[in-house]
């Protein structure tokens, strides 16, 4: 028959004198006498308390989540350290220190990655926000800056949106204020060689790149375009005698030379 590794003080008393010899006291019973079969009653016991440990742990960690909802995240902080503590008395207690060496430098090194991560995120959160602070105030510098030279120019009011766009390509913000920068960073100068190219010596020069974008015979350094005929005539389209600034200027050549303005279909 095949011998128990354990057995109690009854049993041993049915066995035949010639089983007995292969039994040992153990205890209040008997263990097998054989290499490799130790008493692990100890160990039984041991191996169920830290079950019963963990058994605590898990049930207060259900509750822990069962009540996060509605509790306070300085509470929350509080009972989590709790239940950490309960682990870490319940590993030694059962002489497990190298594993609570462990587990502790675990949670240090996930609390520090969670730290970091916040951090990060705020950080990031604040550059972003710094940037689109920095666009906006680029926008309303340039823009500002361009709206003024291009209506000292003449430019349709219906074409600002229009040269702001370009504007916005040429002028960036630098030590705040606008300069005239071209793709590779230098600096666009203008008639005077040591200085940047203003936003008005800018728009005046579209007048020959995009005419359409002013009003007619109106612009930096233009002058009206008036005809004088042999007959002692001033002539103007409609176009340029709805332009009050034309229209005088032709009244007052006409009032010189003694002529007559004429208006032309």
């Amino acid at each position: 028959m095949a011998l128990k590794a354990k057995i109690t003080a009854d049993d041993y008393g049915t066995l035949p004198d010639g089983a007995k010899t292969f039994y040992k006291q153990a205890g209040e019973g008997y263990v097998l006498d054989a290499e490799g079969v130790e008493d692990v009653s100890g160990l039984k016991g041991a191996l169920e308390k830290e079950r019963e440990s963990r058994r605590q742990a898990e049930k207060a960690a259900k509750d822990l989540a069962a009540k996060f909802g509605d509790m306070d995240p300085e509470d929350a902080k509080k009972a989590l350290a709790k239940l950490h503590e309960m682990e870490d008395k319940n590993l030694l207690d059962a002489g497990k220190v190298d594993e609570l060496v462990q587990k502790r430098t675990e949670r240090m090194r996930l609390d520090h990655e969670a730290q970091v991560k916040k951090f990060s995120q705020e950080l990031e959160a604040e550059r972003t926000e710094k940037g689109k602070l920095a666009t906006r105030l680029s926008e309303v510098l340039i823009d500002s800056g361009l709206r003024e030279a291009a209506v000292k120019a003449g430019v349709k009011s219906t074409a600002l949106i229009d040269l702001q766009l370009r504007g916005r390509g040429i002028w960036k913000l630098k030590d705040g204020q606008p300069v005239p920068l071209r793709d590779d960073g230098s600096v666009v100068f203008g008639k005077n060689p040591s200085a940047p190219m203003t936003m008005e010596e800018w728009v005046a020069s579209l007048q020959a790149e995009a005419p359409h974008l002013f009003e007619t015979n109106k612009g930096a350094g233009s002058e009206p375009t008036n005809r004088q005929t042999v007959g002692g005539r001033v002539t103007l389209t409609r176009d340029q005698a709805r332009d009050v600034r034309t229209w005088r200027a032709a009244q007052d050549q006409a009032a010189k030379t003694g002529a007559q303005v004429v208006v032309q279909d």
